[in-house]
């Protein structure tokens, strides 16, 4: 019989993993290091500006608009991709929340036809049995 799993620990880890990436991805967008964030390092990319001479140094004028467009093309992949973790965390969470649910679904169901409650405790991989499977004691969600 095949078993579906659920590995709890390690869709936590995926979630925590990706929301640090959230966090470092707006620490960046907004100028600051994320590996020094009490040393800020620059500005945000799309205010990024330079001092290249004023309107009548065509050259300068051109480097100041590139520089803008550049600053403002970064800013907005990076958008993008804390947009994206942002969906990917979301899911995860849902995810986890639906494996707990249908646990305790099982468990109910379990108890409510007479099987014995066998349930896997999630921080210790064990399984436990009671004694009476003839008892039945519906189990409800923590809040």
């Amino acid at each position: 019989m095949p078993t579906i799993r659920h590995d709890e620990q390690r869709l936590e880890k995926a979630r925590n993993d990706i929301n640090l990436l959230r966090s470092q991805i707006n620490s960046v967008r907004t100028g600051f290091n994320p590996v020094d964030p009490g040393h800020p390092h620059g500005l945000p990319f799309n205010s990024l500006t330079v001092a290249a001479g004023g309107d009548a140094f065509p050259t300068g004028v051109n480097f100041k608009a590139k520089l803008r467009d550049i600053g403002t093309a970064v800013d907005t992949l990076l958008s993008t991709h804390e947009g994206t973790f942002g969906r990917l965390s979301r899911a995860l969470t849902a995810n986890l929340l639906l494996g707990e649910d249908a646990e305790y679904k099982n468990v109910n169901t379990a108890n409510t036809v007479g099987l014995p409650n066998t349930t896997t405790h999630p921080n210790t991989n064990t399984t436990t049995t009671s004694a009476s499977p003839n008892t039945s004691t519906n189990t409800t969600k923590p809040s």
